[in-house]
């Protein structure tokens, strides 16, 4: 592994990414042309049972036109919590993931970047946990440097992998946080603010309010995977 001396950290950021939501959802229109329902590459979360009526209903209201992310999210799910994440930008938008990539000034004094590679995800909405439960990453993930534009506030919950162990009895993904989170360090982190999240630590993501983070991710080079949640 490349780096063990990254730990989790807030920080604030001085000057602000210049992204805004406008540009997030001429990029879902973008993936929308290039895509189908039977193959559309983002990942929404929803407590809707059927996923694909989502989907349908997104090829039914473009974002094109909007101006609220929010607001057009409310009008592709029934449900109140609602969120999607869109990961690997760099295949979608390579301006878009430049900009996200800026985020990586923030560990550049703790792992030399020409060891790494990067990959970008936005994820937003006001989704509760992510519904990828407590899940630790691969082993070829370094860091990740999540970035809060808002308007919400964004936590992360992470768990030491023998706490988790010793909690849950294995090593695999654990899909009810609930009955674990009071072990578990929580990070908070609000507008304009940003967190930096080990490769090493399992956890979980979770927003009530609405907000859109933006993620810049590390990964040694020699790996050939890209997601991260």
């Amino acid at each position: 592994m490349l780096v063990k001396t990254i730990r989790p950290e807030l920080f604030h950021l001085k000057t602000r990414v210049s992204i805004n939501v406008k540009k997030i959802l001429t990029l879902i229109n973008d993936i929308i042309e290039k895509s189908s329902p039977d193959n559309f590459p983002v990942i929404l979360f929803s407590s809707e049972s059927n996923y694909k009526d989502i989907v349908n209903r997104i090829y039914n209201y473009s974002p094109k036109d909007e101006n609220d992310l929010y607001e057009w999210l409310r009008k592709i799910s029934t449900s109140e919590q609602v969120g999607m994440q869109i990961a690997q930008i760099q295949k979608w938008n390579e301006e878009l993931h430049e900009e996200i990539s800026l985020l990586t000034d923030k560990i550049k004094k703790k792992v030399s970047l020409d060891d790494c590679y990067l990959s970008s995800s936005i994820i937003a909405g006001n989704y509760g946990y992510t519904p990828y439960g407590v899940h630790k990453d691969n082993d070829e993930f370094v860091a990740a440097i999540h970035y809060n534009l808002g308007p919400g506030e964004k936590h992360m919950a992470l768990w030491k992998p023998d706490l988790f162990y010793q909690l849950t009895g294995s090593w695999k993904p654990y899909d009810r946080p609930i009955d674990i989170i009071d072990h578990a360090d929580i990070y908070t982190y609000k507008q304009d603010e940003g967190f930096i999240l080990p490769y090493d630590d399992y956890h979980i993501g979770f927003a009530d309010e609405f907000s859109i983070s933006i993620v810049s991710i590390v990964y040694e080079k020699k790996t050939t995977q890209t997601n991260s949640r």
